[in-house]
């Protein structure tokens, strides 16, 4: 199975530390699936850390909230379709209205 988790929207606090662990000990322990994790150019070092990973990782320059918002609804299909994602991890709660495949939305509660 090939994941993409969308990690454009981390930036800061207990998500991101949470998203740093899953990443890395997904990259260490996960031998069957295939990942590619989506960043910005901003959120790479955040992240994915100095970390040297076998995970696929795609750098979109979507720094800013709204080029963010527009590329998870108009650009985030296509690249679903052209790297043949069969899953999609959000952690920050956004997922495509257009995806054509399965995806799981991190909720934070308060």
């Amino acid at each position: 199975m090939h994941i993409l988790i969308n990690a454009l929207s981390a930036k800061t606090g207990g998500g991101l530390t949470y998203l740093n662990h899953l990443i890395r000990d997904l990259d260490r322990i996960d031998e069957k699936n295939s990942y590619t994790v989506l960043v910005t150019v901003k959120n790479r070092q955040r992240v994915l850390g100095d970390s040297k990973l076998r995970m696929n990782v795609l750098i979109i320059g979507a720094d800013s909230v709204w080029r963010r918002l527009l590329y998870e609804q108009w650009g985030l299909p296509r690249l679903i379709d052209k790297i043949k994602a069969d899953l999609i991890f959000a952690p920050a709660e956004i997922a495509p209205l257009r995806a054509r495949c399965p995806f799981v939305l991190g909720i934070l509660l308060p």
